[in-house]
C-alpha cells in the first residue's frame, strides 16, 4: 500500500519551484499544504494552513497559540504517515504539531536564517529557535556543508538522521544541452532573484550607478518577483538607464543563454539553484562568498567569489572580468564541466525517497 506523505511550505512558490520530481514519484501520495493552495500548479490534494509572516506575530504569544490551534486540527484530520516540512516558518508550527501527534517527520532546511557572517537580530532570534527545536526534530534534509556542521556539532544530531543533497535539484540533461548566444555588442549581465533588499538589490543599485557615471558598458537585465515597483522608482529617480527590470520569466533558461555572465548579489543562500542552472547552461557567476554560493561555484574556474557583502569589492571584480574577454572565455569554458549529473531531479528525487523509507 502506498505511503501517504504530507508536503509542507509557508508559500506555494517553494513547492511549485523545487519539488515537482518529487511530487511526481509514483511511489507515493502527496498531500500539499500552503498559506496560499490556490498558487500550487500541482493537481494533488491541496490544504490552507494558517500562518502570520511578521515577525513581530509569530513572537505574540496570542497569535501564535490561535495559529497553532488552527494547524493543529487541520492535521489531526488528515491521514497520512510522513510530514515533509519546507521553511522556516512552516516548521515553527508544524514540528510541535508533528510532535504532538507522534508523527514521523522530516525538516528540509534550505539554509538557516543565521549564517557564520551575519549577527543581525533576526538571525540571533533564528539561532535561538533552530537550536531548541532540533529537542524535537529527528530527521534532517540539508543542502550546504555549513549547515550540515551545524546539525553535527551544534545541535549534536546523528549523521545517519541526516541526509545532504547536492541540490533541489535541476533539470541537468535539458540544461547541458544549451548553448550560449551572444546577443548584441553589450555586455549583458543576469540578476535571477526575488525583488528583495536580502538578495543584493541595494547593492546592485549602488553598482550601476557608479558604472553608469564611468561609462562603462555594462547592461543589467533582473527577473525577478516581489517588490519590482519599489526599485523601479528608485532606478526612475537615479535615472539609471544599465538596469531592467523584468518580471520573471518560466522560460528563464531562455534569457540565461544570452548573458555573458551572472550577478548573485544575495545575502543569505541555502543552495541557489538559479546558480546551478546557470553554471549548467555555461554562464560564469561572481557572487558573495557565502554558504550555498562557495558550494557551487569554484572560484577563478566557473565563476568568482567576492568578500561577503562588500560593493565596491564586487564592482572592481565585474569591471576586471568586463576587460578580460579571455579570463570570461575560459570561465565560460569550465562552467559545463563542473556541474555533475548528480544534480538532476530524478536522482535527487531517488536520494530523498530513500532517505523517507529508513525514517524510523
Amino acid at each position: 500500500m502506498k505511503k501517504t506523505i504530507l508536503l509542507l511550505s509557508s508559500k506555494a512558490i517553494t513547492l511549485n519551484n523545487f519539488f515537482d520530481v518529487i511530487i511526481s514519484n509514483k511511489k507515493y501520495n502527496f498531500i500539499l499544504v500552503s498559506s496560499d493552495p490556490e498558487n500550487l500548479k500541482f493537481k494533488n490534494l491541496k490544504v490552507k494552513l494558517f500562518l502570520d509572516f511578521k515577525l513581530i506575530k509569530i513572537i505574540n504569544p496570542l497569535f501564535f497559540f490561535s495559529n497553532l490551534t488552527k494547524n493543529f486540527f487541520i492535521l489531526k484530520k488528515l491521514k497520512y504517515d510522513y510530514i515533509i516540512i519546507n521553511t522556516p516558518l512552516a516548521a515553527l508550527y508544524f514540528r510541535i504539531i508533528g510532535y504532538l501527534l507522534k508523527k514521523k517527520y522530516i525538516y528540509i532546511v534550505h539554509g538557516f536564517r543565521f549564517h557564520q557572517s551575519e549577527r543581525s537580530v533576526k538571525s540571533i532570534f533564528f539561532k535561538i529557535y533552530e537550536k531548541l527545536f532540533s529537542i524535537i526534530t529527528s530527521h534532517y534534509i540539508i543542502l550546504n556543508k555549513e549547515d550540515l556542521k551545524v546539525i553535527l556539532n551544534k545541535f549534536n544530531k546523528p549523521k545517519e538522521n541526516i541526509l545532504r543533497i547536492p541540490s533541489i535539484g535541476i533539470s541537468y540533461k535539458k540544461l547541458i544541452k544549451i548553448k550560449t548566444k551572444k546577443k548584441d555588442i553589450n555586455f549583458n549581465v543576469g540578476i535571477i532573484s526575488a525583488y528583495r533588499d536580502n538578495k543584493g538589490y541595494p547593492d546592485l543599485i549602488k553598482i550601476a550607478a557608479k558604472l553608469q557615471k564611468n561609462k562603462i558598458n555594462i547592461k543589467f537585465h533582473c527577473y525577478g518577483y516581489d517588490n519590482k515597483e519599489r526599485y523601479s522608482q528608485k532606478i526612475k529617480r537615479l535615472k539609471l538607464n544599465n538596469v531592467m527590470l523584468n518580471n520573471y520569466s518560466n522560460n528563464i533558461h531562455d534569457k540565461i543563454k544570452y548573458f555573458d555572465l551572472v550577478c548573485h548579489l544575495s545575502r543569505r543562500e541555502g543552495m541557489p539553484i538559479s546558480l546551478l542552472e546557470t553554471i549548467t547552461i555555461g554562464v560564469p557567476v561572481i557572487a558573495y562568498d557565502i554558504r550555498g554560493n562557495n558550494d557551487i561555484i569554484v572560484n577563478n574556474f566557473n565563476g568568482i567569489l567576492v568578500k561577503p557583502y562588500d560593493a565596491s569589492d564586487f564592482e572592481n571584480r565585474l569591471i576586471k572580468l568586463y576587460k578580460d574577454p579571455k579570463k570570461l572565455k575560459l570561465l565560460q569554458k569550465n562552467c559545463k564541466k563542473s556541474v555533475k549529473q548528480y544534480h538532476d531531479k530524478k536522482n535527487i528525487s531517488s536520494m530523498i525517497s530513500n532517505f523517507i523509507d529508513n525514517v524510523e
